[in-house]
Parts: C-alpha cells; structure tokens; sequence
C-alpha cells in the first residue's frame, strides 16, 4: 500500500503549473522542448502530451498486444518504434543525463499495450551510479540483482531500497561492474507511486510533489525513471511501452523470471532499447546551447559539395548571460580523423558544407556549438554514402537501413546449412530510401524486398523504369506491399502499377488471419509451389524430394510477425506460389509474367527467405537454390558464378595476380589482382587442355585492387589455370578445385 495514498489522490485531481522560462520537458533522447512545443501539451500545463511516436501507432495495423516474443518487443519498427514489454515483477529504468541543475516536477511514460485491463504498477525515481559512458557501452548484457531471501521471486529483487532487500549485490559472471543503481531520488520507503498504464496514445504522469518534495539534481547527475509491474504472478499481466531502437540510448529491463532462459538468468540486462519516458522539470542552472533541425543528409549519387544547416539556441535559465559564441561542422572521411569547419549563421540558422566526394565514400559529421559562458554541446553523429554504381543489377531493400546484415545478406542461398555462403552474383545494393530515376537509370534487373513495408514509395520511378526499356527486368517480394498502399483494404486493380506492371486484378490482405479468434500472427502458414513454372518448378522438385509440408513462417525464420497475402492475376501471369487462408481456401501467392515490351516480372506477397518445413523434417526451403529468387536470377539472365568487388585504399603501383584462396576449394573461391592505372582488363580461367571455361571480367577497369569471386559449381574437379591480362601484362596462376 502506497503510504501517502490519500496525499495522492488529492494531489492528482489538479494540474501541476510550470511558472518560470526554465520550465521544459525532457525527453528520453536527451532532448529537451519548452512548454507547448510538444503535440498536446499546454503551455503552462503538465498534461498527457502525444508521444513523439503517436503518430507512428497509427501505422502499425497489427494489434501490439498479439505479440509476446523473447526479446519483448514486436518486430514491426515503422519506421522504428516498437512495443518492448515487460511482465509481472519486472522493472523497466530510462536514465536521463541532466543537462543542468534542475528540479523534477513530473515523470511521465507512454504506454504501447495492456494485456489486462487495470494492470497494476509503479513508478519511482532512482540515482544512477553507473557513467554516462558505462552505460553506453553497455551493450546486451545480464549485470546482477540483489537478494530478497523468500521473496518468492528467485530470492532476488531489483533497487538498493527495495522493501523486501534481505542481502547484498550480486555480480553476474565477475562483471565487477556493480550495481547501476543507488538510493532512491523519489520513491515512498522504497515504493513507487501506485500507477495504471493506459494505452491510449498519450504519456501519463506522475507528479513529484505528491510526496511534499520535488528532487533537486546538479548539471550531469543521471537519473533513472523505474516502473514495475505489480502482477503478483511472472511471465503475466504484460504491459508493453513504446520504445526505440536506433537512439543508441540503452535501457534498462530487470527481468523478474529470466529472459533467454527462464528462469536462470533472472535479474537486470541493458537492452539496445530506449523507451519513451520523460521528465518535467525547473532548469536552475545554465545550459549549453540547443543544436536543432540539423540536416540529415542521405545517401546520393552526387559528388558535389553539400550543405550542413542546424537551429542552435542559447539561454541561460540561471539569469546569465546567454547566447551562441561558435559553432563548428565536423566530418570525417571513410572513418579517418574528423575535420573541422566553421559554421556561419543567419540569426538562429547556422550553415557549413562537406567538400564533395568521390563514390564508395562514407561520410559521418556532427555538429558542436560554444555558449558565451563556455558550455559545450554537441549533436549526435550523422552519416551517409556516396552511392557507387558497380554493375547492372540492382538489389533493393525497402525497410531496412542498411544493405547488409540479417537477412538482407541471406535472401540468395544455395542449400549451404554449414557456412551458410550465398549465390554469388554481381549486383549492388540499395537501403537508403526511396529509389531515383537517377539511380535506376544504370540497372537493367531489379530486386525489391519489402518484407516489413513499405518505408519509401518507389513506384513512380520504377514505373518509369520498366516502361523505359523492354529489357528491364523487375523482382518484387514481400507480404506488406499491397497493404501498404491500400491501407489493408482489399480491392480491385485497374491500370496502376499493381496491375499494369505485375498483373494483379485483386489483392487479399492478411489470407492467414482469423478475425474472430485472432490467431495466425506468430504460426506458420501452410504454402506450395507450382511444379512446371518458370519459377515454383525447381522448388517443386524440391519439396518433392524432402517432406509432405511447406511452411510460410516469417516469425522463426527472419523474426517478423506477419500475416500472409494473396491474390488474383491477369491470364498472362504464371502462378508459381500458393498459400491456404485461415477460410481454408487456397489463393495465389506469387507470379511471374512477361510484359508485350520483353520485361520479366515476378512478384511475391510473401518474404522470400520465410520458407521452411515442421522441426520434424525442417529444410529451409528459402536458403535453397531452387527457391524463386535464386530462379529469378537465372531467368533474368544474370551469371550466378561471378562477383567482382573493388578494394578501396591506395592506387597499386604495380600490376599482380595474387594466388587465389582457399586452394583448394569448393566450389568457390576468391582471386585478387591490381592495376596501377586504367586498362582493358581480361581474366579467364582454362582447364589443364587449355579450353576457356569461364571468363570472369572482360573490359575496362580503373586503376585500383580488385577481388573477384568465382563459383565452380558447374566444372569437374580437377587443376585449373586463370589469368589475366591488363594491357601488356599478362600473369597466369594454378588452383585445384576438390569437390
């Protein structure tokens, strides 16, 4: 029972009033907005403001609640937020570093999910003892508890002052590290104020003065806003928070019965996460000056200059003097030493540019900004690419921000379920938005993957694209394109993209989903391919040769929860793919067709790597080479044997041949060469009777080192001599392919 409980009450049937200038709100990203610059929130007032994610919730068709995986959160981030959950006895911590001496007047979370209606919890405020930079390098990992002998909760508890403590700190694994936490800031004896979470889109807050005091903290204190779930039980009662992925903000989860094995590895972790708390408070004492609005700028085919602008503030809520002294744009090259400019400003406005950048270069900058009292602050680190056009294929991944990783490294497999290597295929690949007619000018095949949805509208420049040329081929997958543009909502198509370009007449969203109980999110979905067609035929065979049963099962196999589509097509499209609904009906899947100008185009309503069998004669079929777009590939012409990536660093001095590695190998292999100035450039391999079997460059190259790997899948085993020849040099070396 909360001791102040009637105090309480009556505390909360006012609004708190903010009086003075210094008067802000802090957000969990160190972010700070004066009264009413939030959604919602009245100047004056300490109310229930829109979360800075509000808007994002409404993107999210799925319910949060239908979802509780290991690592608690949904799999869905559009574009990042996520629902991270915690459950009975668990305890959630946001750190705020103040950015100057200051009084706390509220706390206030935002609440994703309730699993059960008027689930008890807590809150309360905690000093945090670790550092700032302990914390961020932090990483994911299992720290400690304390002990709470017969709590009945695996004798442990989370806080220095909880009520049931009965012993001391426990390190996990000899960290050293100790606890994160030390005494409370705000709590009752060691209890938080009584709270109701409430999934309705706005923060809830909790007032300090409900205690009679509001805490004081000085310039670079770190505090933590603690909930706890009250649920007598753990692993029930699930309340989910929004949070935030890609802040590098960690926070903290104290697991309650254990996360990746329950029950034994109980207690607190870091998590990659930031939830979306916020504090309310007086600023006393001067801050550094606020860097806004700085200009993101993404990746581009342009080698030119480009300009850098930022809104940087200054006041000093202390009395001071107040105002901007300096401010300085720093970039840095391909991760070299970081090079200052200085910035000009336009009152409030403050410009500077990056020098212009030859392709393949990565660029990072930030920005730093000097008060007239010498306070300094910083803003977080931006980066981008100078695209770089390497070859004539193009793979895209719409939803993802970066090119590789998993899966996006693992969408062209080749039935390898030990080293788990990939098709090798010439291509480059795009994560950075929304395609260009610029950018799609240098491809004649694309590859689209829009698993998770649609993150940029790329239809109006691949519309342009494939009716530019009749040679221009277009792979498109994933079982959240049609409902990202319909907004759920079956239909009819008639002269759009989904029609004209990939032959769809109708679409069936979410074919698996049973409305009225509610299952088939996180279950596999049973599928089969075509035998006979262009593409389903090789997968066909397959499945023929391993099991009885086909799974679509997007959750086990790339960790996304999603429902499966259909559809209807023109007669000119050859069904390849067909799922089963929750109706038990069956629909088309997917479907390739040839457009009256020449075109291959394939589309898939599901992901294309999601396909797999039951554990008991588990086979993943989207790791196979017969899986569709590894057929794609071949249908579209493209040489599966070949990958030729050039090294960056210095200009080689001298031509050579390295010796190729492994030797021997099976099936591939990589040869490096280099050219100190630009030449037409031939590399051939030849069998021990000297016949060409493969020609793996012939043209052109620029000066600079190169790598090319080479598949045998299709040559015997045997000796093999490759060489090369650039200009007048010629070098030729032995390998032994062993199969």
């Amino acid at each position: 029972m909360f001791k102040k409980l009637s105090f309480f009450l009556v505390a909360f049937a006012f609004p708190v009033m903010l009086f003075a200038q210094s008067n802000v709100i802090i957000r969990a990203d160190g972010k700070i907005f004066k009264p009413g610059q939030l959604p919602g929130e009245k100047a004056g007032e300490i109310q229930a403001v829109s979360s800075k994610f509000a808007s994002q919730k409404a993107n999210f068709k799925k319910h949060f609640n239908t979802v509780q995986d290991v690592d608690d959160t949904l799999s869905y981030d559009v574009p990042h937020s996520v629902n991270f959950g915690f459950f009975g006895q668990d305890r959630m911590v946001q750190w705020f570093e103040a950015p100057a001496d200051m009084i706390i007047k509220a706390a206030g979370y935002n609440t994703a999910a309730v699993d059960v209606e008027n689930t008890p919890a807590e809150l309360k405020l905690v000093k945090v003892v670790w550092t700032k930079d302990q914390i961020l390098n932090a990483g994911v990992k299992r720290w400690g508890y304390y002990v709470a002998d017969g709590n009945g909760y695996h004798d442990a508890t989370a806080f220095l002052d909880d009520l049931d403590r009965t012993g001391d700190w426990v390190d996990i694994e000899g960290s050293g590290a100790g606890s994160p936490f030390g005494n409370d800031l705000w709590s009752d004896g060691g209890m938080g104020a009584p709270v109701t979470p409430v999934a309705d889109g706005n923060y809830q807050w909790v007032e300090m003065s409900l205690l009679g005091f509001n805490p004081t903290v000085k310039k670079g204190d770190i505090i933590g806003v603690a909930l706890k779930n009250n649920n007598a039980t753990m692993d029930e009662g699930r309340i989910g928070f929004i949070a935030d992925n890609t802040l590098g903000i960690p926070g903290f989860k104290y697991y309650a019965n254990g996360r990746l094995d329950p029950p034994n590895d109980y207690g607190w972790w870091t998590r990659k996460y930031t939830w979306d708390f916020v504090l309310a408070v007086t600023l006393t004492g001067d801050i550094a000056p606020d860097i806004a609005n700085v200009t993101d700028l993404k990746t581009t085919l342009s080698t030119e200059a480009r300009t850098v602008s930022a809104t940087i503030t200054d006041i000093n809520p202390s009395g001071g003097d107040a105002g901007v002294a300096s401010a300085s744009l720093f970039y840095s090259i391909n991760g070299g030493d970081f090079v200052e400019v200085a910035m000009t400003n336009d009152g409030d406005t403050y410009t500077a540019q990056i020098p212009g950048q030859s392709p393949g270069t990565h660029v990072d900058y930030y920005i730093t900004a000097t008060d007239v009292a010498g306070n300094t602050s910083q803003s977080k680190t931006y980066g981008y690419n100078i695209f770089e056009v390497t070859s004539t294929n193009l793979l895209v991944f719409n939803g993802y921000d970066k090119p590789a990783g998993y899966p996006q490294s693992y969408y062209f497999g080749h039935d390898d379920f030990s080293t788990y290597s990939t098709v090798y295929w010439d291509h480059d690949v795009w994560s950075y938005g929304k395609v260009t007619d610029e950018l799609l000018t240098n491809y004649t095949n694309v590859f689209e993957i829009a698993t998770k949805g649609i993150a940029a509208d790329n239809v109006p420049a691949e519309s342009t694209w494939v009716a530019a040329d009749g040679s221009h081929n277009f792979f498109l997958a994933g079982d959240e394109w049609f409902g990202s543009y319909s907004g759920w909502n079956d239909m009819d198509h008639s002269g759009d993209f989904a029609n004209v370009i990939l032959g769809v007449t109708h679409e069936y969203n979410d074919i698996d989903y049973d409305p009225v109980n509610k299952t088939g999110y996180t279950g596999p979905s049973i599928v089969t391919p075509v035998a006979g067609t262009t593409l389903g035929g090789a997968l066909a065979t397959l499945f023929a040769s391993v099991g009885d049963t086909m799974w679509y099962y997007p959750t086990y196999e790339i960790g996304v929860n999603n429902w499966l589509d259909g559809a209807d097509f023109t007669d000119d499209v050859q069904v390849f793919m067909k799922g089963y609904g929750y109706d038990g009906k069956e629909y088309n899947i997917a479907g390739s067709r040839v457009l009256p100008a020449g075109n291959k185009i394939a589309f898939l309503a599901y992901d294309p790597i999601s396909l797999d069998a039951p554990p008991a004669q588990y086979y993943w079929y989207g790791f196979s080479a017969a899986a569709p777009q590894v057929q794609a590939l071949l249908w579209f012409g493209i040489d599966t044997t070949v990958s030729v990536k050039q090294i960056k660093g210095l200009t080689p001095e001298t031509f050579e041949l390295s010796q190729n590695y492994p030797n021997p190998f099976n099936p591939t292999t990589t040869i490096k060469f280099a050219l100190p100035h630009r030449t037409d450039v031939s590399l051939k391999v030849f069998d021990v009777l000297g016949r060409e079997v493969a020609t793996l460059i012939q043209g052109v190259k620029d000066a600079g080192a190169y790598e090319v790997t080479f598949n045998a899948k299709n040559l015997a085993s045997g000796m093999y001599i490759y060489q090369l020849k650039a200009g007048n040099f010629v070098s030729t070396k032995k390998m032994m392919l062993m199969k």
